[in-house]
């Protein structure tokens, strides 16, 4: 732990493994129309800026940095987040805060969340959101679209949904009471300048299953592996002049470092 309160923690895996599976799915995503259309570069080194904007390192392996601190509190105080960032997120439940809010205090403070997180973004990056709705959570004990709240916060903060997209996490046609949590979660992806060119994208718009989940209530491993080759992919698409800004910023990094 360091005098930032941070845990850094190396984990032994190789980078190359996690490159090619990654920027496999990015092509998966994103076809030869948008490396064509915004000067596309290798996989890899498109790759390693992606893997640097969600708070990692790749020199020989792969350094995990923990920020132990309140988040909200942590993006007030950083104000503008790096050109390089991207987010992949998931917003606590209403049950799940303390104290905890009544459902309309719930709804204003998710919806200042989304507009404050893309808000600190580059407009060129990407913000990704997963989250499962409430059946009976919101007003009066009604349903609660998180997906809703979503859009809300991304129009306060001037951002466009770039895709909406559904991910099982039950059996299919099943009946199931009120009280418990449906049996899908949205995966939303947000951007306030980035637009891919048209035809430069495709996907499926419903994921079979979330993939295994390392505890209750985490974002399935299946979601997170589409969502992460979507950062890759829009790193790509960044424009020639913001993504030679970006490549200055981390050269001088490097230097400064060594």
């Amino acid at each position: 732990m360091n005098d930032d309160g941070e845990w850094s923690s190396p984990v032994q895996e190789e980078p190359q493994r996690h490159s090619s599976s990654t920027s496999a799915g990015a092509n998966r995503i994103f076809n030869e129309e948008a490396s064509s259309f915004f000067d596309g570069a290798d996989g890899g080194s498109h790759y390693r800026g992606a893997y640097r904007c969600l708070g990692s390192e790749l020199r020989g392996g792969v350094l995990r940095t923990v920020r132990c601190s309140e988040a909200v509190s942590w993006l007030q105080q950083q104000g503008a987040l790096p050109r390089r960032c991207h987010v992949v997120t998931s917003l606590p439940d209403i049950g799940e805060l303390k104290p905890r809010l009544a459902p309309a205090e719930y709804e204003e403070w998710f919806t200042e969340v989304v507009r404050l997180l893309l808000s600190a973004l580059d407009p060129h990056s990407v913000a990704i959101f997963y989250q499962t709705d409430g059946r009976s959570s919101g007003v009066d004990g009604t349903y609660l679209d998180k997906s809703y709240l979503c859009h809300r916060g991304a129009q306060a903060a001037g951002a466009a949904c770039l895709f909406h997209r559904i991910v099982c996490a039950g059996p299919l046609g099943l009946a199931r009471g009120a009280h418990v949590r449906p049996s899908y979660a949205h995966l939303q992806c947000f951007s306030r300048a980035l637009r891919p060119p048209r035809g430069a994208m495709q996907w499926s718009d419903v994921l079979p299953t979330r993939g295994h989940m390392s505890y209750a209530g985490a974002m399935g491993e299946a979601a997170c592996a589409e969502a992460l080759a979507f950062v890759v992919g829009a790193e790509r698409l960044r424009p020639r002049t913001a993504r030679a800004e970006v490549s200055a910023e981390v050269s001088a990094e490097v230097s400064a470092e060594v």
